[in-house]
């Protein structure tokens, strides 16, 4: 079907969660730990990023975050290739954007951050088909990923795979 693809979109949350979450030190900062709600002190740098549901979101962040990550972006990519291809459990887990966290599939509560995961995502992994699940940070209970048909999934894992290996022997 032409509706099973991987966007571009997915690429970038899922490098963007990468890079806060799975590089130490993080090459980006978590905003939902940096930002300050409508603060004017010294250092910070207004900026108005949109208005979700009639309201309107203000936010502070820190012009002098600065990461201390020392890896070249070719380091980087190739971990990245192997971080999504070969080492997230994505049977076991979903990403959750909104929050920079991931999350376990399973049945949880609804103040949970991965309350948000459609019911379809919340398998168990020894009766069910394989889901990547990258939740959207703008668009509650819309995963990015949910578009790759279950017979896609090893071909996407395997491209990450094979140029990992390419890469990582060059490198």
């Amino acid at each position: 079907s032409g509706d099973q693809y991987f966007t571009s979109y997915s690429l970038v949350l899922l490098a963007i969660w990468f890079l806060q979450n799975c590089v130490t030190p993080a090459v980006l900062p978590k905003l939902q730990d940096v930002t300050q709600l409508k603060t004017t002190s010294t250092g910070f740098q207004m900026r108005n990023l949109q208005s979700f549901n009639g309201i309107q979101c203000v936010w502070a962040i820190p012009t002098s975050w600065k990461s201390q990550c020392t890896l070249s972006v070719g380091e980087l990519f190739v971990s990245f290739l192997h971080f999504v291809g070969m080492e997230f459990n994505w049977n076991q887990w979903a990403i959750v954007m909104k929050d920079a966290i991931a999350v376990p599939k399973e049945p949880i509560g609804s103040n949970h951050p991965g309350a948000q995961i459609p019911p379809m995502s919340l398998t168990h992994p020894a009766t069910a088909k394989m889901e990547m699940v990258c939740m959207d940070p703008f668009e509650t209970g819309f995963n990015t990923l949910g578009r790759i048909g279950d017979e896609r999934i090893d071909e996407v894992l395997d491209a990450f795979r094979v140029t990992y290996e390419l890469l990582a022997v060059q490198h």
